[in-house]
C-alpha cells in the first residue's frame, strides 16, 4: 500500500536571530544544528472524516520533537490541521493538506521525532525518527548536502514536491535543488543504478540557501542569495531522463569526487496502472500481447526494480 502521509526535513545550520538580521557566523561547525524545518503532506485518504452539517471534517496533529535523553533537554513544536469536504468520495481521495514546521534547536540534541495522529481517532497514522549526528566515520559525506525536488507552480513559484524527497514519475517537470556547503564554478551530478549512470551539469549557481514558504499551491523552494557561505544548484527537467527506481549520487568536479552515497535518490511512479504494480498480473497482460520474459525470475527481479520502491 502507497504511503498517503509524507515528510520533508530541511537542516539549517544557521541560528534564526542570527539569520533574521543577515549576518552569518564566518563558520558553522557541521555537528551543530541551529534550526530543522518539517515539511508535511497529509492526503484525505489517510484521515477519518465526520460529518459535519452539510460537510465532512477530519482533524490532525503533526507533533515534532528533538531531544537528548542524556541530559533531557528537548524542542517542540506541533500544528493543527482541519480537513473540510463536502462529499463522502472526497474523503477517500488523494486530494491533500500540507505545511510547515519550524523547530529551533538549543544545539545539543541528538534525535528528532515527528508524529502525525488522527485527532477523530486518536490514532497515530505516522512516525519518523531522524538522527541529528553526521556521519564520523565517512569524513567525505560528513557535510551539508541536501536534495531538494521541485516543480513548477502557480506565479512561476518552484514547489517543493513534497513525497519523503521523491522525485515522482509523472508527465510534469521534476528538478532538483541541491544544497552543498562550498560554491563550485565546475561540477556535475552522477545519477546512477545498475544499468544507467546520467551526468547533469546545474542550469544554475547562485551562492546562497534556500527558505520555504506556504502558498496557494503548496510549499514554494526560494533562492536566498544573503547567505554567503553555502551555494544552491539548480537542475531543470531532470524528471525527464530518470525512471522508477533507486539510484546513487554523486557530485564531482574535474576528477575528484565531493559527495557520494548510494540509495540516495528515488523515482516513484504513484499513479502506476494497476496491472503494473503486481507481477502475476503483469505476466498475464504479457500473455495477451504474445510477450513472455526468458524466465519469470526475470521478471520478478525487474518488478522489483521498478515498481516495488519501498519507503
Amino acid at each position: 500500500m502507497r504511503s498517503a502521509i509524507f515528510l520533508c526535513f530541511f537542516i539549517f545550520l544557521l541560528n534564526p536571530e542570527l539569520y533574521s538580521q543577515k549576518r552569518i557566523p564566518p563558520s558553522v561547525p557541521f555537528n551543530v544544528f541551529a534550526s530543522v524545518i518539517i515539511a508535511f503532506r497529509v492526503q484525505n485518504k489517510a484521515l477519518i472524516f465526520a460529518k459535519d452539517g452539510t460537510q465532512y471534517e477530519a482533524k490532525y496533529r503533526v507533533l515534532a520533537e528533538a531531544n537528548d535523553s542524556l541530559k533531557g533537554t528537548f524542542s517542540r513544536e506541533y500544528f493543527d490541521g482541519t480537513v473540510s469536504v463536502l462529499t463522502i468520495e472526497e474523503t477517500k481521495s488523494e486530494n491533500s493538506s500540507q505545511g510547515l514546521i519550524s523547530l529551533p534547536l538549543k544545539g545539543n540534541e541528538k534525535k528528532l521525532t515527528v508524529l502525525i495522529s488522527d485527532a477523530v481517532s486518536g490514532h497515530d497514522l505516522r512516525k519518523l525518527e531522524f538522527f541529528l549526528a553526521h556521519d564520523k566515520k565517512n569524513s567525505k559525506n560528513n557535510r551539508l548536502f541536501e536534495l531538494i525536488p521541485y516543480s513548477s507552480g502557480l506565479d512561476k513559484n518552484n514547489i517543493l514536491t513534497n513525497y519523503d524527497g521523491i522525485i515522482p514519475f509523472s508527465g510534469s517537470n521534476t528538478g532538483l535543488f541541491l544544497r552543498f556547503d562550498k560554491v563550485l564554478s565546475d561540477c556535475k551530478l552522477i545519477v546512477s543504478s545498475k544499468d544507467t549512470s546520467l551526468t547533469f551539469t546545474p542550469n544554475v549557481i547562485l551562492p546562497g540557501s534556500l527558505s520555504y514558504n506556504q502558498v496557494a499551491g503548496g510549499i514554494a523552494v526560494l533562492l536566498d542569495t544573503l547567505v554567503k557561505n553555502f551555494a544552491v544548484y539548480q537542475f531543470d527537467s531532470l524528471s525527464f531522463k530518470l525512471f522508477p527506481g533507486i539510484y546513487d549520487v554523486a557530485l564531482v568536479t574535474g576528477k575528484d569526487t565531493l559527495y557520494a552515497k548510494e540509495n540516495l535518490l528515488k523515482v516513484f511512479w504513484f499513479d502506476s496502472p494497476a496491472s503494473l504494480r503486481n507481477q502475476e498480473s503483469a505476466v498475464r497482460l504479457l500473455s495477451f500481447m504474445g510477450v513472455l520474459p526468458d524466465s519469470l525470475m526475470d521478471l520478478k527481479k525487474e518488478h522489483e526494480t521498478w515498481w516495488n520502491v519501498v519507503f
